[in-house]
């Protein structure tokens, strides 16, 4: 064994320790709960469960070019991919090294440019070919009508939900021309934004908002930008002023609901001054 055969048993080691340990938590509760009642004991959330809370983590600390967390962050979501293997194994469903060989053999599926015969060499016809692939693998019956939107999990978060409504209808033609197109777009739904607001019809508002926010998702995945990525950096942003602005009260003696929108404004302001200086 060379290099890779060492580095291949160390890394299959390690998954068997934490498989190990997976089994050994498992054998304790489910004698008492069935695999629902199991995942619902160890991965409940208010509003999001663990995993997707690890998997923000993963982008938070991709965001930061912080690879000690991401190290870390990885890790925890590795550990629910086994955790919840070992779940299904208890119940002579599949294992992790049937997790792991699925995703190998799906990989060479869908990768007929690197391990088959495919001639497609440009990123837009490599994403093509793979939706084709996909749909393929879907669809059972080909006189059975099956909409291009069917394979979106409803368990995704709303946002990213919405991106992905967008990126399939697109990927069957459905989208703007022009990236300009969809920028003007976004000013017609702002203007009946505005509209349904000067009518004081909190309905109406609320659908238009809808609108705008769907169109701004669009307008981002045209630019090849991820709107997660952009919410996850304005937050940053918004957390760092927001903390100076904190900051400089405290160290003023005042309490901020003690204080101007135009005070807080200004301290605000200030931030925004350093982050321009230090750029």
């Amino acid at each position: 064994g060379g290099l890779f055969s060492d580095n291949y048993s160390l890394r299959y080691n390690y998954i068997f320790n934490i498989t190990g340990a997976m089994q050994y938590t498992v054998i304790l509760d489910t004698y008492t709960l069935d695999l629902p009642e199991f995942i619902e004991k160890y991965d409940s959330g208010n509003d999001e469960t663990k995993l997707t809370l690890n998997v923000g983590k993963v982008i938070e600390a991709i965001n930061n070019k912080d690879y000690e967390n991401i190290k870390e962050e990885l890790g925890d979501v590795l550990l629910h991919v086994v955790f919840f293997s070992e779940l299904a194994g208890d119940e002579n469903k599949f294992n992790v090294d049937d997790v792991i060989k699925n995703i190998n053999e799906k990989l060479v599926r869908r990768h007929p440019h690197v391990f088959g015969d495919s001639n497609v060499k440009d990123v837009d016809g490599i994403l093509k070919q793979w939706d084709e692939i996909k749909k393929e693998e879907k669809s059972n019956d080909k006189n059975e009508f099956k909409s291009v939107l069917d394979n979106i999990p409803k368990s995704l978060p709303i946002m990213e939900k919405s991106y992905k409504l967008m990126k399939k209808a697109a990927s069957v033609g459905f989208e703007y021309e022009h990236i300009d197109d969809s920028l003007k777009k976004i000013e017609e739904e702002l203007e009946e934004v505005k509209e349904a607001y000067n009518d004081n019809d909190k309905y109406h508002l609320e659908e238009e908002i809808g609108d705008l926010i769907m169109t701004v998702l669009d307008f981002a995945r045209m630019n090849k930008i991820n709107p997660l990525n952009s919410l996850i950096r304005v937050n940053e942003k918004f957390t760092k002023r927001f903390n100076y602005v904190e900051e400089s009260a405290f160290k003023m003696n005042k309490k901020l609901q003690d204080m101007t929108l135009d005070e807080m404004d200004k301290l605000w302001n200030e931030y925004k001054m350093k982050e321009r200086e230090e750029k």
